[in-house]
C-alpha cells in the first residue's frame, strides 16, 4: 500500500494512514476483510478456511476443503476445485505454498500443491505417486517425498 522510512515524517504517515483508509473502505477489499475475519474465527479448523484468489475479473472466495490441487503454470497457479472447475490466480505456486502450508496443503512436486485432505491412495516409486479424490495421479517428486510420508504420518494413524 505505503511505505515509511526512518526517521519518519508526520506528514508522510498522515498521507499513508489516508490512503489505508481509503482503500479498506474500498468494496473489493471488503470481501478481503470479510474473508480474513472468516479465517480467523476458523483458525482451529483449517479446512473450514476461505482463500481469496484473484483473478482477471476481480477475485473468488474459496473454501480451502473444496480445493483438491494447485498446478504451476510459468508464473501463474491453477487452483482445481471439487466440482471440477479451474481458477487461474497470476500468483505463483511458491506465494500460495508459504500461505498454505499450515493449513492442510503439501508441495509434493515442483509443479504441484496437493490438498492432504484429498487424498485417495499412495503408490510407491523412487518418490511416488499421490491418487486424489478427482483420480488424477500426481508424482511425488525424490525430494519431497520424506516430507510427504512425514506429513502423512501426522493426519493419519498408521
Amino acid at each position: 500500500m505505503d511505505y515509511l522510512l526512518k526517521p519518519v515524517d508526520e506528514d508522510l504517515l498522515t498521507e499513508a494512514v489516508k490512503k489505508a483508509e481509503k482503500r479498506i473502505s474500498g468494496v473489493s477489499l471488503s470481501k478481503n476483510v470479510e474473508t480474513l475475519i472468516y479465517n480467523v474465527q476458523k483458525k482451529h479448523s483449517p479446512f473450514e478456511m476461505k482463500l481469496c484468489i484473484p483473478s482477471l475479473k476481480g477475485f473468488q472466495v474459496v473454501e480451502l476443503e473444496n480445493i483438491i490441487y494447485c498446478e504451476a503454470e510459468s508464473s501463474y497457479t491453477i487452483f482445481h476445485l471439487i466440482n471440477s472447475q479451474k481458477i487461474t490466480a497470476s500468483k505463483s505456486i511458491i506465494e500460495y505454498e508459504m500461505l498454505l502450508q499450515d493449513s492442510g496443503f503439501l508441495r509434493v512436486h515442483k509443479s504441484f500443491m496437493i490438498n492432504m485432505n484429498h487424498i485417495k491412495e499412495y503408490q510407491r516409486g523412487e518418490g511416488g505417486t499421490v491418487v486424489l479424490s478427482n483420480n488424477l495421479e500426481v508424482e511425488v517428486s525424490r525430494r519431497k517425498k520424506e516430507a510427504f510420508i512425514t506429513k502423512m504420518k501426522e493426519l493419519y494413524k498408521f
